[in-house]
């Protein structure tokens, strides 16, 4: 590629300088945007690097990012996989993703300048359930047999780092924000369990001064943002906030008239929203076990809710095949997507953008304008042709830098890392 021209404010460095870029990183002189943009339509690629040297690129980056649509940006990676994804767990404020494939194997990929490296961890027993800690650092794998298994994913050999010893039905599995402490839910006669991540001991059994009813179980776990709660939903209809410290209930919270599907601590950890088989989506106040909103237009079973990552929102989706962006101010609906049903649902880092996945379509929405209408920024649409059939797994805004998605068929997975 020529540098002439208007082109002659910018200096090019050629990718081979650096490990394994698409395209060229771009060092500004006197630059405008309609040039930076020019060269990103003739392959050239600009990048999140060198942020304190370099930080008018930076500031730059970030106004391109907002210019451009996601799909239009070239493709970070692909990643081909000879096995169908089974499970699929990402580290939304790391680099870090992780996958079980058919053959029982896991995988953990963690994105690091550019480059991409892979764990493999060799396993003959079928994995329930998948969850990465917010760092990133470590891995849980729940087995059928009711061993659950803690990995570090900085080790290259994949070595177990401990064993928790549950041999129980388990239905909920999370880490604390910290990774300190895994919680552990479970089918009848099983309360929430709380273990210590670098011995694989008990700390406390959730079960005093008040608790689950016993022959119910557990379908819900999260840890707040603070570090102080744990809230668990089960069966019983009720959702419990514990205190971590002293292992004891600090509210019972017992309004639904139905199973507890789902729960989700604000990113302040000053409210925590519950979400039912009765079809309403209750949001309390953590201090005093209040109800401070409720949302009742779905019609079906809610399955899924998350908060956004500055509290502005929250998005539930539910069995009848709609998924509603409250805004948590004005307790109005932002936005209605009721193509199919959701997969899951990844905010970006300020709340400017939502994905929407259900099996067919992954679906990017502009969020950011207050007071009016969300539009869609990008879309993808899987092949209708029968034979190459795919179904999307999940996709996610990783740590604002990357949005990976995964899709699978009957034969074969691509995961695909996009900037």
């Amino acid at each position: 590629m020529n540098n002439n021209g208007n082109n002659k404010k910018l200096t090019l460095i050629p990718k081979k300088i650096i490990n394994k870029p698409k395209g060229f990183f771009i060092e500004i002189k006197k630059n405008s945007l309609k040039t930076i943009l020019d060269f990103l339509d003739k392959d050239v690629h600009l990048k999140k690097i060198h942020k304190v040297k370099y930080s008018r690129i930076f500031k730059l980056y970030l106004v391109i990012r907002k210019k451009l649509n996601f799909f239009q940006n070239k493709l970070f990676e692909e990643i081909n996989i000879n096995y169908n994804v089974l499970l699929f767990s990402v580290s939304e404020f790391s680099n870090v993703f992780s996958i079980v494939c058919s053959n029982f194997n896991i995988y953990i990929y963690s994105l690091l300048n550019s480059t991409i490296t892979t764990t493999k961890i060799l396993n003959e027993d079928p994995i329930y359930k998948l969850v990465l800690s917010d760092d990133g650092n470590l891995l849980a794998a729940a087995k059928k047999t009711g061993i659950v298994c803690i990995y570090n994913t900085s080790i290259s050999n994949g070595k177990e780092k401990v064993r928790l010893d549950y041999k129980l039905e388990l239905t909920s599995l999370c880490f604390s924000r910290d990774s300190k402490l895994i919680a552990t839910g479970g089918g009848i006669y099983t309360p929430p369990i709380l273990w210590c991540t670098k011995s694989g001991r008990i700390i406390h059994t959730l079960n005093k001064p008040n608790g689950h009813i016993s022959k119910k179980a557990i379908n819900c776990l999260e840890f707040s943002n603070d570090g102080k709660y744990l809230v668990s939903g089960g069966d019983d209809n009720a959702a419990f906030i514990w205190n971590l410290d002293f292992g004891l209930s600090k509210s019972c919270l017992r309004q639904h008239s139905d199973v507890i599907m789902c729960v989700a601590f604000s990113k302040d950890s000053q409210i925590v929203a519950t979400g039912s088989w009765d079809r309403t989506i209750l949001i309390w106040n953590v201090n005093t076990g209040e109800i401070v909103i409720e949302f009742t237009k779905h019609t079906s079973y809610i399955t899924n809710i998350k908060f956004s990552n500055t509290n502005k929102y929250l998005a539930a989706n539910s069995m009848d095949r709609s998924t509603y962006l409250w805004d948590l101010n004005s307790k109005d609906i932002k936005l209605k997507f009721d193509k199919s049903t959701v997969i899951n649902f990844s905010f970006s880092l300020l709340d400017n953008y939502i994905s929407i996945t259900d099996k067919d379509n992954l679906t990017i929405w502009d969020i950011k304008v207050e007071n009016t209408k969300t539009k869609i920024l990008s879309q993808y649409s899987n092949d209708k042709d029968k034979d190459k059939l795919s179904l999307y797994k999940g996709s996610y805004f990783l740590n604002n830098m990357y949005f990976i998605s995964c899709s699978t068929n009957d034969s074969s997975s691509i995961i695909t890392i996009r900037i």
